[in-house]
């Protein structure tokens, strides 16, 4: 049967809208959607006769277009030997959607290795098109050494036959072999094996973190590549991949629509049936619950040989109807026998965990599943069978043998684990087992903690978020005293939750205990003082607290340039954290000084990370400060670019950027631009973050001047005073200080001058308080009270206060500013030259 890929396009377009009805409806359907066009008639109905004889998961609606497709446009699919600056060679793979090709850089700009993923022919018309988009949306978003990074994308030439051209995805190229090939060839030991699954555990978590699930995870999109001389995992194929909306944890498609729309079920079920978690084989969302099902019938087979259930050919429903009511074999009682032993109690137990029908019931992420083999390999408890005080007390035994052999003996030993030990994490001899350690008394802690705010048993105490946090502190300093290293990370989260609050005192304090308890350490850990140090730096920053911040913030410093490597993420942070304390004191060349040395580091070390984007995003605001507006905005878009990439759209820190540019816009007069951009940090800060929050006060500082400057001032008004609410009890805070200079503007225009003179003189006071007499801050309020002195035709006193802006701006500012400019310009109006 001879078709051109525009007919092969309508042909699918029937067969989709068909094979999704029962075969008694095929008929009048075939009837309608063909029109009276027999030639299309005779080809759907030729095809539909084959189908009928097609059955099983993988024969699908959409998996089966594809394969009854398969031999109608093999001339189609022939395309040029490049597309874009890409040379094509052999082909290495196909599927549903696509073809994917070796290929090499055409342009002679340089050397690479890729995989093209190029479109099949006809699917540009069709929802292949649109999930091919989508795959390339998620594949931009992943930025992960053990997934196979998005290099290039484009459209082909268009063609007779294609006049929009065909979409291609160029990727890495991995060379490897399949997970479960490359340890089987190497007949490599239990523990590699589990390894090698970490790593791709990590990769999956790292997906779910970007809100992105792969629903289709099997060894075959799991490669093993040893081109850096050590086995790297990367996780391949995105191409039914789904985003999670971040309100709901359901999956949406590329329109935003929920993963579960009639489309989804009729076009989005091509994945492999083997693999498939009950709720995708009844066509219900996915979560990332679906992708851990996936992991543990990769990890059952890496370790069993085979997989928990068989397809059979001659029944190909069985698969399907396993999925749904069979339960899974024990791993160690299918496993060769010489594994067995190895297998049995915690990797039986994870792995039936993992492969649970009820997606409730599995490990809710990626990362629970990894943390749990971790614990397994640590010689720790698992999470899988939790409950067992004997198998705890075993878990004991084994890792602390010779302990127990010499001290009390077995039986009292197991007493005390069973009475006392195992209600708290002990101290383990190696890092690894620290960590595990700390991992669970954190989770315990919580499980408390946020057991005390259930009716069942808070006896008719209804808790606030405030005491309940404040009850977990407290129960993080009086009954965590044995497990320091648990206390003190413990600390960090309980202040940064009070931070988050807006609780500024409790923050402060929790972060000062943790620093307390990490200098008791026999032995000092400087990384960690340094951290802790340029965590307080910023956290007084933002209250207002300068002078407090700088004997942070300068120990910080002193520490990480006498123990740590210039390398660090720590002594990268002390520099960055003093400078944009220095930038907020107006002592800009000091704060450019420390800039300069951070900025090269991050860039060398920690390229395309979150940790580039913080220096940039701060490096822009001092930009900004000293009137180089164009650096700062270029300054300000790499950051926004690289948090959106490696954070997602949502995140607080892209929430910053938006923040930040609102500044910037609001400093050259771009008043618009600057709501604008502020509204869009606004939609995230309400959802993740607190009315309190520091971030979220400065922002709604922003939205209120710039409403002032718009002439909005019944808008402005609520949201400044909400501020000042906020604040009520830091008389210091430069959140304070800003919502009163535009309250000061706005009281102006109505005429309201006592009202207006008051508050810009507390303003004022604020700022001379907390950086200095002759700063860029004074400065800033002295030309807005000369202002508002000649708006109400007082050219004297305006001339006056103009003056010593002007002389304050000359000291604190460079001389080509262009705040210099502006404010003599008003001087002079003021003096009438």
């Amino acid at each position: 049967m001879a078709a051109t890929a525009t007919r092969w396009t309508r042909v699918e377009r029937v067969l989709d809208r068909v094979l999704d009805h029962p075969t008694d409806m095929w008929p009048a359907l075939v009837e309608a959607e063909c029109a009276g066009d027999a030639a299309l008639h005779r080809d759907v109905e030729s095809l539909l006769q084959r189908a009928a004889n097609l059955d099983g998961y993988l024969q699908g609606p959409a998996a089966r277009v594809t394969a009854l497709l398969h031999g109608l446009h093999e001339e189609a699919e022939r395309v040029a030997e490049r597309v874009g600056p890409w040379r094509l060679g052999e082909e290495i793979g196909r599927g549903g959607m696509g073809i994917v090709y070796h290929g090499t850089r055409a342009d002679g700009l340089y050397q690479q290795s890729v995989a093209v993923k190029l479109l099949r022919a006809g699917g540009g018309a069709g929802g292949a098109a649109r999930r091919f988009a989508f795959e390339r949306e998620i594949l931009a978003r992943l930025d992960h050494p053990g997934i196979a990074r998005l290099l290039d994308g484009g459209v082909t030439e268009p063609s007779t036959s294609e006049p929009e051209g065909r979409p291609f995805l160029v990727m890495e190229y991995v060379a490897g072999e399949a997970l479960d090939a490359y340890c089987d060839r190497r007949a490599l030991s239990v523990e590699t094996r589990l390894r090698l699954f970490l790593d791709a555990c990590d990769a999956v978590a790292y997906a779910h973190r970007h809100l992105v699930v792969h629903r289709d995870l099997k060894p075959g999109n799991i490669f093993v590549t040893e081109a850096s001389g050590q086995p790297r995992v990367k996780l391949l194929d995105f191409g039914i991949a789904k985003l999670l909306s971040p309100a709901t944890g359901a999956t949406v498609g590329g329109d935003g629509a929920p993963a579960n729309t009639a489309l989804t079920q009729m076009l989005q079920r091509p994945f492999t049936p083997e693999y498939a978690a009950p709720e995708q084989v009844e066509g219900r969302a996915a979560t990332t619950a679906t992708d851990v099902y996936g992991l543990g019938v990769v990890l059952f087979e890496l370790l069993a040989g085979r997989r928990p259930f068989l397809s059979d050919p001659a029944a190909p429903r069985a698969i399907e109807r396993a999925v749904l009511e069979a339960a899974p074999p024990r791993l160690s009682v299918v496993a060769p026998a010489a594994r067995r032993r190895r297998l049995a109690g915690d990797l039986d137990a994870i792995v039936a965990k993992a492969l649970r029908k009820e997606p409730e019931a599995r490990y809710p992420t990626a990362n629970a599943l990894a943390v749990d083999l971790r614990r397994h390999l640590d010689g720790l408890p698992v999470e899988a069978r939790k409950g067992a005080a004997g198998y705890r007390a075993r878990k004991f035994v084994a890792r602390h043998r010779a302990g127990v052999l010499t001290a009390l003996g077995v039986f009292l030993l197991l007493g005390v684990v069973v009475g006392i030990a195992f209600a708290r994490v002990t101290a383990e001899r190696d890092r690894a087992q620290a960590e595990a350690a700390k991992a669970l008394a954190v989770s315990d802690f919580l499980a408390g903690l946020f057991e005390q705010a259930d009716p069942d048993h808070a006896s008719g105490d209804t808790l606030n978020v405030f005491e309940l946090l404040d009850r977990g502190a407290t129960r993080v300093r009086s009954g965590l005293a044995d497990q320091p290293e648990v206390q003190t990370e413990l600390l960090r989260t309980v202040a940064d939750v009070y931070l988050s609050l807006g609780q500024f005192a409790p923050a402060r304090d929790a972060h000062l205990d943790a620093l307390r308890l990490l200098r008791q350490r026999p032995r000092r850990d400087y990384e960690a003082e340094a951290y802790a140090l340029a965590r307080l730096t910023a956290l007084h920053r933002m209250h207002g607290r300068l002078d407090d911040a700088l004997g942070f913030g300068r120990e910080a410093l002193s520490i990480a340039r006498a123990h740590l490597d210039p390398s660090s993420f720590a002594y990268t942070d002390a520099l960055n954290r003093l400078a944009d304390l220095q930038r907020t004191r107006g002592a800009y060349a000091e704060a450019a000084a420390l800039f300069e040395e951070a900025l090269p580091l991050r860039r060398r070390h920690f390229a395309g990370t979150p940790a580039l984007a913080d220096v940039l995003n701060n490096y822009a605001l001092l930009l900004e400060h000293v009137g180089r507006y164009e650096v700062s905005l270029r300054a300000h878009r790499e950051a926004l670019a690289l948090h959106r990439a490696t954070l997602g759209d949502r995140h607080p820190n892209v929430a910053l950027n938006y923040q930040n540019l609102a500044s910037l816009m609001f400093s050259r007069g771009h008043y618009a631009r600057a709501l604008s951009y502020a509204l869009q940090a606004d939609d995230i800060h309400r959802v993740v973050y607190a009315p309190g929050n520091p971030y979220r006060l400065g922002n709604q500082t922003t939205i209120g001047r710039t409403l002032v400057k718009l002439g909005r001032f019944d808008d402005a008004e609520p949201v400044l005073q909400a501020v000042l609410s906020e604040v009520r009890e830091e008389p210091d805070s430069g959140h304070r200080a800003g919502a009163l200079l535009a309250l000061a503007e706005s009281r102006g225009h109505e005429g309201r001058w006592d009202e207006s003179d008051a508050m810009m003189e507390e303003a004022l006071r604020i700022h001379t308080r907390t950086s200095g007499s002759e700063s860029a801050q004074v400065g800033r309020v002295r030309l807005e009270q000369g202002r508002l002195a000649l708006q109400r035709g007082d050219r004297a006193a305006a001339a006056v206060l103009l003056q010593e802006a002007l002389r304050v701006y000359r000291l604190a500012l460079p001389e080509d500013h262009p705040r210099l400019a502006e404010t003599g310009a008003a001087l002079a109006e003021a003096r009438g030259e």
